[in-house]
Formats: structure tokens, sequence, C-alpha cells
């Protein structure tokens, strides 16, 4: 989807995601995650997985550390936009392999569960 873009707009875009993920704004680091997903790049299927899995934010630097349910949703639903267009086998793995570590938590919120469901794609 990210494809889009020119290379070099793509990784500005990019930057300026990386940099409000962490936003003490929730509605912004939701759209920010999901974001993240819908360029599409490989090298952010860490992130977004650490956040859909975790309670706690995987960044030490950040002002909070919990990671809100609702951003954890939006991490996954983001990871399910990423997996459909994906042609990295093993981030594509790493993506199923996140959605299924979440499915199989009997805690994990309903909106979550749910977006990891979306995550597993085909």
């Amino acid at each position: 989807m990210g494809g889009r873009l020119e290379p070099a707009k793509r990784d500005a875009a990019r930057a300026v995601l990386l940099g409000t993920v962490d936003d003490a704004v929730q509605e912004v680091a939701e759209t920010a995650v999901l974001a993240l997903g819908i360029l599409g790049d490989p090298r952010d299927v860490p992130l977004l997985v650490a956040l859909l899995t975790e309670s706690k934010r995987p960044n030490a630097a950040a002002a909070r550390t919990d990671v809100p349910a609702r951003t954890r949703a939006f991490a996954g639903y983001g990871l399910a936009v990423l997996a459909e267009e994906c042609e990295d086998p093993a981030a594509t793995q790493r993506i199923a392999a996140a959605a299924m570590a979440v499915l199989d938590r009997v805690e994990a919120d309903a909106d979550v569960r749910s977006a990891a469901a979306m995550a597993l794609g085909r």
C-alpha cells in the first residue's frame, strides 16, 4: 500500500509516524501505528508486534510505559494491513506468530483479540 508514494516521501512519512507512536494523545498514537501498517514497511513489524503483544511499551524512553488496549488493537489492525501486502515471508510469519500468541491469552482484551484475528489474514 505504501508503494503509492515515492521512496523518499514514504521514508519521510514513516519518520513522522515513528515519532508519534508514543504521543501522549491516544488517538494520535493509534493513528500512527495504523498508518505504519498501511505504509507496509516490513521494518516496522517488530514495533507493531511489540505493541500488539505487550502491555508495556518496548521503548523505555516513552513518556508512558503502558500500552492502552486500543493502541494494541490498532497495532493489530496495522499488522493485518501490512501482512496483506507483505512479500517478506519472515515478516508475515512473525505477524502470524504474534497474532496466535495474543489469541492464546485468555486475559487479552476483546478488541485486541479481534485485531489479532484479523492479523492472521487469509
